[in-house]
């Protein structure tokens, strides 16, 4: 959209990539996206490989990438060189749909810089945030907490925080949990 607060507006005048002053109009390579446009098509079908239904099926059957250049969006999504080869960004749909396909995440984090080791013995993790009113279950899709995108169980936000649906024992993300939307566990 061109409005003054669309969020994708292509070779935009504040735009700090525009597509028209990359080679091929491509996604360049930034800390966030080491891999350009490759580095998100890996973080996307890694969301879709992770959600599940409560019974452990896979909740996305099917994906379709379209093959585009700046049409429909700012960068070349195209996946295919001009003399039909795959480029960068076909070879990391590829395999991240290979991956999809076998069950396995292509990227276990979200794109961006790996979080720096945390020294040994890492101290004990605070207690989680207790509930606010909203409930989910382990591994539902939820929002993340500091931002618009959603996340699913064993699973880090852009924003390095742990997702609020994520087995409390899962510690693979930078951040603890912010929030916690899991159910209240009574024993009896």
């Amino acid at each position: 959209m061109n409005t003054p607060n669309a969020i994708c507006i292509p070779n935009g005048p504040d735009q700090k990539y525009p597509a028209l002053s990359q080679p091929n109009h491509a996604c360049p390579s930034t800390p966030a996206l080491p891999k350009g446009l490759g580095s998100f098509i890996e973080h996307l079908l890694g969301q879709a490989t992770g959600a599940k239904t409560k019974d452990g099926r896979r909740a996305i059957v099917s994906f379709t990438w379209f093959n585009l250049d700046m049409a429909g969006g700012t960068y070349n999504l195209q996946i295919f060189n001009k003399d039909g080869t795959l480029n960068e960004v076909g070879e990391s749909y590829i395999s991240a749909c290979q991956a999809w396909a076998a069950g396995t995440s292509p990227v276990p984090t979200p794109p961006g810089p790996a979080p720096a080791p945390s020294p040994a013995p890492a101290p004990k993790p605070a207690p989680a945030p207790t509930p606010s009113g909203a409930t989910c279950s382990v591994g539902d899709h939820v929002q993340c907490p500091n931002d618009s995108t959603g996340c699913a169980g064993n699973q880090c936000c852009p924003s390095g925080d742990t997702c609020p649906s994520a087995d409390p024992s899962f510690a693979s993300c930078s951040k603890p949990k912010s929030k916690n939307c899991l159910e209240s566990i009574v024993s009896v």
